[in-house]
């Protein structure tokens, strides 16, 4: 299967969130002062009924808070309504890349009602604001008022899960990981009305000698190992068996970026399609050796590539057992 990579400005009024399926919260908070509490928020947007006859194509934002530089790894579904239709950008995608993702490697997987997105890089180098944008168009005729649900979801199985975590993947990141997924997700959508509601705020100043009252309104706006491979001279008509090498995904005896690329396309692929492991994927694939292919597995290929660019000469085996892992 082929894949290809792939703001809304808040109108006035103070919107309250959607009904949606419901986010897991913890019963107590037993979390160290070191610990990351990151939050994945989409837009809320709210129109009139003749706003969205006019502007029917919403730009809708999926934003960070509180993860700035702690983070290296994303990979989770987005849902919509049914009744939303997405639109493709320029260059033929649903997802743009976010300023917050910066030169990431970008993936994208369209599903009915839905999309999966997943980056990665080499380094901490995810920033807080904006990390994926995309269009949706409303339907052609809303006469009730009408609320159109999008929400991130965070999914896994025995084989793959969705991820937000650090390059290292240790333990501060598996722990903002838990947190976020279990706490910091907030829902939003558009919502469509017949009439905006605003909020006005009255104060009033007294003096000892006069008493003045004055008024100001304001309208609240919201702006939207590796092993060796040997070379065997044989009289037999068939080829010998190619050794398998831990992280050479595009089987070429080398270990760089395309594998990296190859490796996240696959996990992006398996977030939405069942597929079988074998043993030899699973030898190949699952570089961290934790029994599930992740987009961490493509950011640690990308690092050993990063590493071996320079002066530094050292197999890919020797780098994971660096790093606590064993080919």
């Amino acid at each position: 299967m082929f894949f290809r990579r792939t703001a809304a400005v808040f109108t006035a009024g103070i919107l309250t969130l959607f009904s949606m399926p419901a986010v897991r919260t913890s019963s107590a908070d037993s979390s160290s002062p070191d610990d990351i509490h990151a939050t994945i928020s989409v837009d809320t947007i709210q129109l009139e009924h003749d706003a969205a006859a006019a502007s029917p194509v919403q730009k809708v934002n999926i934003r960070v808070s509180g993860a700035d530089k702690k983070y290296a790894v994303i990979g989770f579904h987005i849902h919509w309504d049914s009744a939303l239709t997405p639109e493709k950008n320029d260059d033929g995608l649903i997802v743009t890349k976010g300023k917050a993702l910066g030169g990431m490697v970008f993936e994208e997987y369209p599903y009915e009602n839905g999309v999966f997105i997943t980056a990665f890089s080499a380094s901490d180098s995810g920033r807080d604001g904006v990390i994926a944008s995309f269009d949706l168009r409303l339907p052609n005729t809303t006469v009730d008022d009408a609320d159109y649900k999008v929400w991130v979801a965070f999914e896994s199985n025995e084989k793959v899960g969705d991820l937000f975590t650090n390059a290292d993947d240790d333990a501060k990141g598996r722990q903002m990981q838990k947190w976020t997924a279990e706490n910091g997700l907030v829902p939003g959508g558009i919502r469509v009305c017949k009439t905006i509601t605003t909020t006005t705020t009255t104060t009033t100043t007294t003096t000892t000698s006069t008493t003045t009252s004055s008024s100001s309104t304001s309208s609240s706006t919201t702006t939207t190992k590796p092993r060796t491979s040997t070379t065997t001279t044989t009289t037999t008509s068939s080829p010998p068996t190619p050794q398998l090498m831990i992280g050479d995904i595009d089987k070429n005896n080398i270990i760089t970026a395309a594998d990296a690329s190859k490796l996240l396309i696959f996990y992006a692929d398996m977030s939405v399609n069942t597929q079988t492991l074998s043993k030899d994927i699973l030898y190949v694939y699952d570089i961290n050796r934790s029994g599930r292919i992740e987009a961490v597995d493509a950011s640690l290929i990308l690092t050993y590539y990063a590493a071996i660019a320079g002066p530094d000469v050292i197999t890919f085996e020797d780098f994971l057992k660096q790093r606590g892992i064993e080919p």
